[in-house]
């Protein structure tokens, strides 16, 4: 928690179980609440030069031993911790985060074109990797359940062209990563909900953190809205 009372939230989850869809509703959600907490939306990888150049890589398949391309997300998280995070976090924001090194430690873990191999880095090491960092921890951590199978339908449901993290297997790999360094107060919600049930749910664990709620901040505004609704399975 920030000096000033701000609130670190950080969203997690495989490619298609609905951390972007959850994120947009939520912030939605808050905006017309009484007494709005001023809260700001963050993703990794950032929108940053650093971040830039991780999508532009993934897009383009670029083939990166697994060292460099963990290098490449752990500059991206220094830039976002030093310009973004922390600043928000002393002016008692509520950041909500779209990812976090928890991504990273599942993601690069997987060894890719290799399976069935052994990674060069568990997703343990990893994640210390970044704790030793000096990178602040989530204060609210959501990971959204759903089995691969169906994130991966989800996926290719989508009218975009995939990053490299686009099949079966590396989801697979990956969810199970998570299940191996998500810590003991890890919030789950399962994303065949509906999205104003799981909205509903983060909502109510995010009041419960933001320092001296009022009690209208506390009560959740009806979800209407059909754009709030829209399934982005992101």
């Amino acid at each position: 928690m920030g000096l000033n009372g701000g609130v670190f939230c950080v969203l997690e989850g495989i490619d298609g179980s609905g951390k972007t869809t959850l994120i947009q509703n939520i912030a939605k959600a808050l905006k017309r609440m009484p007494n709005t907490p001023k809260f700001k939306l963050l993703q990794e990888p950032t929108n940053m030069k650093t971040g830039k150049k991780i999508r532009e890589m993934m897009i383009n398949k670029a083939k990166l031993p697994p060292f460099e391309w963990l290098q490449l997300f752990i500059d991206d998280r220094r830039n976002n911790v030093k310009y973004n995070i922390l600043p928000a976090l002393e002016e008692g924001y509520l950041v909500l985060q779209d990812r976090y090194y928890y991504s990273t430690a599942a993601y690069q873990a997987v060894s890719e074109g290799n399976m069935n191999g052994k990674p060069q880095l568990s997703a343990n090491e990893i994640l210390r990797m970044n704790q030793t960092e000096g990178f602040p921890e989530a204060d609210i951590l959501f990971f959204l359940q759903l089995d691969p199978q169906e994130a991966f339908g989800r996926v290719q449901e989508k009218d975009e062209t995939r990053q490299i993290f686009e099949n079966l297997p590396y989801l697979t790999k990956v969810a199970k990563n998570y299940k191996q360094i998500l810590p003991s107060e890890t919030i789950y919600i399962n994303s065949t909900l509906s999205p104003q049930t799981s909205c509903e749910k983060a909502i109510s664990c995010i009041m419960k953190k933001i320092p001296y709620p009022t009690t209208a901040m506390r009560k959740l505004p009806k979800i209407t809205s059909k754009s709030l609704l829209a399934k982005q399975y992101t």
